[in-house]
């Protein structure tokens, strides 16, 4: 017989001596102070065969149980580990926010103009990097919000761009066809409110002196 002291369970007028054969052993205190539940031979202070439910220190969806430096445990929100990265697709984008996410980080960037050109001119000026943002957003699990990613701005080119980017003009009968149009914005929306904006880039122009 293990040594020890068991904890058993029964209808009324059991035996529930160890040993009987009759009852459930539900708690065993080992000789060297191991503590098992479900398991009649704990291998640690405490081992629970089973689901552990703690109802203390407000516990709540999503939240994990971590301890602080003395072992006191508590309740904290999860963070979900999700990188992704949206590129430009010519169109609006949804990110719908996970279960269990209360919170997400977000780095934002424009795009950035394109560079001019030398045409009848002797140099052609760079394009201007697209702004950088980052913030750290509050949302509800299951919501959508819209992504925009900015279309880099295009070379001599008459077009719009996608969400702010201004275009170049291509008159043959106006210098400014050297010209490159700027970037466009790169965005996050709950609806139609904008929550975090990066600027595009402005395009480069064309000059004689290089400056």
């Amino acid at each position: 017989m293990s040594t020890g002291l068991a904890f058993f369970t029964g209808s009324a007028g059991t035996n529930l001596a160890e040993g009987a054969g009759i009852g459930t052993e539900r708690v065993r205190i080992t000789s060297d102070g191991n503590v098992g539940i479900g398991t009649t031979a704990p291998a640690a202070k405490l081992e629970v065969a089973g689901q552990i439910k703690i109802t203390g220190g407000s516990p709540g969806a999503g939240k994990i149980l971590v301890s602080d430096a003395n072992g006191l445990a508590s309740w904290v929100q999860f963070f979900y580990s999700l990188l992704r990265t949206l590129t430009y697709t010519g169109g609006d984008q949804n990110f719908v926010v996970p279960a269990g996410v209360t919170s997400i980080k977000v780095e934002v960037f424009g795009a950035s103009g394109a560079g001019g050109t030398p045409g009848g001119w002797s140099y052609g000026a760079a394009g201007g990097g697209g702004g950088y943002a980052s913030a750290i957003i509050p949302v509800t699990p299951g919501e959508t919000l819209k992504v925009v990613v900015g279309q880099g701005g295009g070379v001599n080119s008459a077009a719009g761009y996608y969400y702010g980017g201004g275009a170049s003009a291509t008159s043959t009968a106006s210098d400014n066809r050297y010209g490159s149009g700027g970037g466009g914005m790169s965005a996050i929306f709950r609806g139609a409110s904008p929550l975090v904006i990066a600027g595009g880039g402005g395009g480069g122009g064309s000059s004689r002196a290089g400056t």
